[in-house]
């Protein structure tokens, strides 16, 4: 995950055989509604790029809906969510689910 020398970020291929990622990192000043429900915001936060999606393939792999994409993945019949609360800063959270098969590629 994350920590002061290294950035949150996807895990690679070797560590996610055949599996769709999306990752969620939240941080807040006080405890929040977020951080109480980490995986609720996670999925909400991932499911609201829907009205972003405009019907076209991906073709930069930064297009502001793939999160939702892959959670709407009709051929994924498996999916494992996680959330780890962070210790550098108060308050910090991040969510991630790992879908198989993976979608959206």
């Amino acid at each position: 995950m994350a920590s002061g020398r290294e950035t949150f970020h996807h895990a690679s291929g070797p560590y996610r055989p055949s599996q769709g990622e999306v990752i969620y990192e939240h941080s807040a000043g006080q405890c929040d509604s977020t951080y109480d429900n980490p995986l609720v915001s996670g999925m909400t936060a991932w499911l609201s790029q829907a009205p972003l999606y405009d019907n076209k393939p991906i073709t930069t792999g930064q297009e502001p809906w793939l999160h939702w994409s892959q959670c709407m993945w009709s051929l994924s019949t498996q999916i494992g969510c996680a959330r780890a609360f962070g210790i550098e800063e108060p308050y910090q959270i991040y969510v991630v689910c790992r879908f198989t098969p993976e979608g959206n590629v």
